[in-house]
């Protein structure tokens, strides 16, 4: 059974499971350190020592115009404003910001993008990431030698990769500020091989066209005209397909993620759902792009200075592209956060949690 008990703070009732007990909890409401007792405390309203009076609530104007009605342990810890997310009294706006402050994308990019190039780095993130890469790097390096096991390894690796990343959209959904552990490996076929289906589904999905329609063009079955790009000539129909599944993308993996299931792949859900927030999610796609292209730099840019090659070495590429990868799973997390009214996802009511 749960342990239900008041918080010495502000009074408010709380519980907690059983081997929590004698723990240190934070209440969610006034952040007031209290200790969960052994059993429970009757759910009646909280006890008024006879020598003490009953605490006087003051009125606090918040940054955003709401009013709230602080009791005076609230006013020394302070809390956080439902409406627009800063703290109160203090004023200061938190590192993560609520999901009402974030910006329309991409012309108001503000707190949206700065929140999530910090994301990674908060909490373990760095040190998750370090290891993912490690894992996704010692896969191919074994793999170049073991050749017969290289499919095994990559399959293994990548999904331990896309179950952290699947866990980052979810968690982001809730607005987390955290970004969440590691993930479980104990079990191969649910930690690491279902997450792995989870990710490469739907990709080869939204890409399918344009595997398709490059395969005929290499067999020269259909008329196609030609652009340069680079040093190479590419169909001007493969590109548009490509911008299509780039498109798409977005949307079926944030279906998957929350549903973590193959059963958000609706394709009607996904375009009935773009087209109920066209220009916000056209945003997301573009700063999605963006911010693949700025860890593109990045990682060029560092691979190529002699200090961070030689220190580093081959560990730097994988971390910079997890990194940004990361980066772009906490945005379609805060658009799922931020627009959950109007996607009309009913069955993503309940979001599942990270280990």
């Amino acid at each position: 059974m749960a342990i239900r008990f008041r918080c010495d703070g502000c009074g408010k009732l709380l519980s907690a499971k059983d081997q929590d007990s004698g723990r240190k909890a934070t209440c969610p409401a006034c952040k007031h350190p209290t200790i969960i007792p052994d059993k429970s405390e009757e759910a009646g309203p909280p006890q008024v020592p006879p020598e003490e009076k009953p605490a006087v609530q003051c009125e606090i104007v918040c940054h955003c115009g709401r009013v709230l009605m602080l009791t005076p342990a609230q006013l020394e810890h302070g809390v956080i404003c439902a409406n627009c997310g800063r703290r109160v009294p203090e004023g200061e706006e938190p590192e993560t910001p609520g999901p009402d402050e974030m910006t329309e994308l991409p012309w108001g990019l503000g707190p949206t993008l700065r929140d999530a190039f910090i994301y990674p780095a908060r909490g373990t993130g760095l040190v998750s990431i370090v290891i993912v890469s490690v894992v996704i790097l010692l896969a191919s390096f074994l793999g170049s030698y073991v050749w017969r096991l290289r499919l095994i390894l990559s399959i293994l690796a990548s999904g331990y990769a896309a179950s952290y990343l699947l866990s980052a959209i979810a968690a982001s959904a809730r607005m987390e500020r955290k970004p969440p552990g590691l993930p479980d490996y104990r079990d191969i076929v649910g930690d690491l091989l279902y997450p792995f289906i989870l990710f490469a589904v739907p990709a080869v999905l939204s890409y399918l066209p344009a595997i398709v329609y490059a395969s005929l063009a290499v067999a020269r079955a259909v008329p196609a005209a030609e652009v340069f790009a680079g040093n190479y000539m590419i169909p001007v129909g493969l590109l548009i397909l490509l911008a299509l599944g780039s498109f798409v993308f977005p949307m079926a993996l944030m279906r998957v993620a929350g549903l973590y299931s193959l059963t958000g792949l609706n394709p009607v859900v996904i375009f009935r759902t773009i087209f109920r927030v066209p220009l916000q999610y056209l945003g997301l796609v573009l700063v999605l792009l963006l911010a693949i292209g700025m860890g593109f730099v990045a990682q060029t840019a560092l691979t190529m200075t002699p200090f961070v090659r030689i220190c580093v070495g081959p560990l730097i590429g994988p971390f910079i592209s997890f990194y940004m990868v990361v980066a772009t799973m906490r945005l379609m997390g805060v658009f799922v956060a931020k627009y959950q009214d109007r996607l009309g996802w009913t069955d993503l009511e309940s979001l599942p949690t990270a280990d």
